[in-house]
């Protein structure tokens, strides 16, 4: 595991985090703990909250030939996540993030997470960006900054 203060990790430059391969840069909440597993051409982010209670993930990944089919991909997930969580609920919507469009997929499941996931596909990139947290408590509270930090991404494109 990288860390923000290893030489290898994602840079940040006053207030500026960027991503190793170069994909994006965006302004992560302050005070949030990094973690980095990127491998190879993956870029895969964490950002917790100081107390634990919420993280964002940023998975950005060039996509090969024309693109990733969102609209498909999404329902597998969501049949996927109603078979393992019957009781949990979901959300699917369209939605506009950092000027591309999206999908939102909003899931909560009674007694556990809380999350809000945004899939879009940005010149060659996939972007799959997760905001969750331990409940709904903790979600509300640190909703605004994780939305704050993903209207913030700027799309550096593939490298």
């Amino acid at each position: 595991m990288t860390t923000a203060s290893s030489p290898a990790a994602t840079r940040r430059d006053a207030g500026i985090c960027k991503d190793k391969n170069g994909y994006f840069a965006f302004s992560p909440p302050k005070g949030w703990k990094i973690e980095d597993h990127s491998d190879g051409v993956r870029s895969v982010l964490y950002f917790i909250a100081p107390d634990s209670g919420a993280g964002i993930e940023l998975l950005v990944r060039p996509v090969k030939g024309k693109g990733v089919d969102i609209q498909a991909g999404r329902q597998k997930f969501l049949e996927d996540q109603r078979l393992h969580f019957p009781e949990g609920k979901f959300l699917l919507s369209d939605d506009r993030l950092c000027g591309y469009d999206a999908s939102r997929i909003e899931i909560e499941i009674p007694g556990g997470v809380k999350q809000e996931l945004y899939l879009f596909d940005a010149d060659g990139m996939l972007f799959n960006l997760n905001y969750s947290a331990s409940d709904s408590i903790n979600f509300d509270k640190y909703k605004e900054a994780a939305m704050a930090s993903f209207r913030s991404i700027e799309v550096s494109g593939r490298r």
